[in-house]
């Protein structure tokens, strides 16, 4: 039974409703409570007595163990159901399309495991709390071999998951330069067979076929021999479009493949019989056994996609474009790219073209052109304001400057201020609010921007253009209507992420002199680290709005960050002066009210001045800081 003066706690069955009716109605009612009280039942009636009852608080090291362990295999879960659904297509060569089933089957099971384990878990816990058992039989859970067994296997499927989608790009890859992918065991072909029985399996079309015989792990070890095969069976295509280019895939199958061969072995006697001019190649094309030395190897994205389907992050997987159709610059070919090429050739254009059409649009695209930076916080910190608020900050010196200029209108904003001695209330508007389809100003308490959404402008250095800024705009967690739209808002910030090539910056936005940071914040950062890798941690960044209450630092806000990164054992090397930025969104806001013929005192006028300045410092010194001190980071 819950007492309230709240009429509608008071229909509340269970303690999460009534915090979760907290979350979404604190302070936007007429009264504006500062804070809310949970009291036992004892303090309002005395004279209730209730034998017997215990509540033993776990410890919040304990807690921090748990959240970790469950976010780890749940965020691991959803990125292996989201690869299979969205990133690995369907592909016809039966043994792969067996391997991702089982795959898939794979993923059910940890699935039935992790549901198992919640249940496990929450008993006692619920234990623990009652006083039933101790607090260690929790830890002895944590480390029993199921939950260990189950974590691992996890890992397991996360590592096959990237050779999957790694082999699902080098057989796409394959395909656009005309190569028809061939799994071995589909012709028969085992440990029983010899040469001349395996090459009559598969050498099915006479004269007309090359074939390149290879294995997952011999393209590894010797990938440049590998590249200089194929691109002479392309340049031999060229020259000849009756032949039929194999990629003949040992991968699977018990036959012992020693070495990368092209078949047929007497290329010279085929090509006097076929009457064909090709380009010579020599009788039996093994390769020079040679290790490759990967420090040397060439920074384009299609070499390295058949060098290895082992590593995790180094391979692009086929994904959807993002809403912007601003062109990135990139140094690396998302398949998406390779695809669009060969929309626009023709049926005459050769594999050899297109490849020196992706090699040609992989050599000029450039990551320094343009800073990608994925900016992050909870509901209501400000995001969108800042967007518009930092463009301005880098574009014009001074207030003045703004002010007689018309200011960059990147996302519509709209805010309400109170002037004049009797607090009257104006609402302000920035740009076309009405016309905005991703912002809803109509709904307090709810992440304004409702999906990701990127925006580009131009930073000048000395009145000329230097670089292109691309930042991208994202649903806050901390949402009113719970922890699953937090769940679809970050779903949403990874799949957006897996659209881009790469992210030279994550700037998390935080409010400075807080009391106590969103409990959505961890496990936003613990997803953050499992989806995107634990690398990123080295270019995140933190901004904090509206510092000018507290001297532009990040007052009460910076003990409770640093804290809470050491208990994600992180250390404080994430969180130091280096990688923190302090702002002051008011005086943009003024900028926008002043445009709305809203008058202001010289007193006000002369904080707002200073407030741009320092802004526009720490605007330019965000900048320089991931220009000069951090490495592009791919996805």
């Amino acid at each position: 039974m819950v007492y309230s003066t709240i009429s509608d706690i008071q229909s509340c069955t269970s303690l999460q409703e009534i915090c979760r009716y907290i979350q979404q109605n604190k302070n936007s009612t007429v009264d504006r409570p500062v804070s809310y009280i949970l009291r036992p039942i004892n303090w309002l009636y005395p004279s209730y007595r209730e034998t017997g009852t215990k509540f033993t608080v776990p410890l919040s090291e304990l807690n921090r163990k748990i959240e970790e362990h469950l976010f780890y295999i749940k965020a691991n879960i959803a990125k292996m159901e989201t690869s299979l659904k969205e990133e690995i297509p369907k592909l016809s060569c039966g043994y792969l399309r067996n391997y991702i089933d089982n795959f898939r089957k794979q993923v059910s099971n940890v699935k039935v495991k992790y549901t198992s384990m919640i249940q496990q878990l929450y008993k006692l816990l619920v234990n623990v709390r009652s006083g039933r058992i101790s607090m260690s039989k929790l830890e002895e859970e944590l480390k029993n071999n199921e939950q260990i067994s189950v974590k691992n296997l996890c890992t397991d499927l996360i590592r096959q998951l990237d050779g999957l989608k790694s082999k699902v790009n080098f057989i796409t890859e394959l395909d656009q330069l005309k190569f028809v992918y061939v799994d071995v065991c589909e012709r028969g072909i085992d440990s029983a067979d010899k040469e001349r029985t395996m090459q009559q399996k598969l050498i099915q079309t006479g004269n007309t076929d090359r074939i390149i015989c290879s294995t997952d792990a011999l393209n590894k070890k010797y990938a440049k021999q590998f590249k200089k095969h194929r691109e002479n069976l392309v340049e031999e295509y060229r020259n000849n479009p009756n032949k039929r280019l194999i990629y003949a895939d040992f991968s699977y199958s018990s036959y012992d493949l020693r070495e990368i061969i092209v078949l047929p072995l007497n290329q010279e006697q085929n090509e006097n019989k076929s009457g064909q001019q090709t380009t010579s190649i020599s009788s039996r094309e093994i390769l020079n056994l040679k290790p490759v030395d990967t420090k040397k190897q060439t920074v384009i994205q299609e070499t390295r996609t058949f060098a290895s389907f082992e590593t995790t992050g180094t391979f692009i997987s086929p994904l959807r474009k993002s809403e912007s159709n601003t062109s990135l610059c990139q140094s690396s070919v998302k398949l998406t790219d390779h695809e669009e090429l060969s929309n626009k050739a023709s049926h005459r254009t050769s594999p050899t073209a297109v490849l020196q059409s992706i090699r040609s649009s992989s050599i000029q695209s450039k990551d320094h052109d343009t800073i990608t930076i994925l900016l992050i916080g909870e509901t209501g910190v400000g995001k969108s304001s800042f967007i518009n608020a930092f463009a301005n900050y880098l574009r014009f010196h001074t207030l003045d400057n703004a002010q007689s200029n018309q200011p960059l209108v990147l996302i519509p904003v709209s805010f309400i201020i109170t002037v004049g001695d009797t607090f009257v209330e104006r609402t302000v508007k920035f740009g076309d609010v009405n016309d905005s389809k991703n912002e809803d100003f109509n709904h307090p308490g709810q992440s304004v921007t409702q999906r990701c959404k990127s925006y580009e402008f131009e930073y000048q250095i000395n009145g000329t253009v230097g670089k292109k800024i691309r930042i991208i705009d994202t649903p806050g967690f901390g949402d009113t209507r719970g922890i699953e739209q937090d769940d679809r808002n970050m779903k949403e910030i990874f799949n957006y992420a897996k659209t881009l090539s790469h992210v030279n910056a994550v700037c998390v936005l935080l409010k400075p002199n807080e009391t106590r940071l969103n409990i959505f914040f961890r496990s936003c950062l613990t997803q953050l680290f499992t989806v995107l890798g634990p690398n990123i941690s080295n270019n995140i960044s933190f901004c904090f709005t509206n510092s000018r209450s507290t001297f532009y630092t990040p007052g009460n806000t910076g003990p409770l960050l640093k804290k809470m990164l050491a208990s994600l054992s992180m250390g404080n090397t994430l969180f130091k002066k280096e990688n923190t930025f302090c702002f002051d969104s008011e005086s943009f806001r003024y900028l926008v009210a002043r445009k709305n013929n809203i008058t202001f005192s010289a007193d006000q006028k002369k904080e707002y001045d200073m407030s741009w300045t320092i802004s526009r410092k720490e605007a330019n010194r965000l900048i320089h800081y991931i220009c000069n001190n951090l490495t592009t980071y791919r996805l």
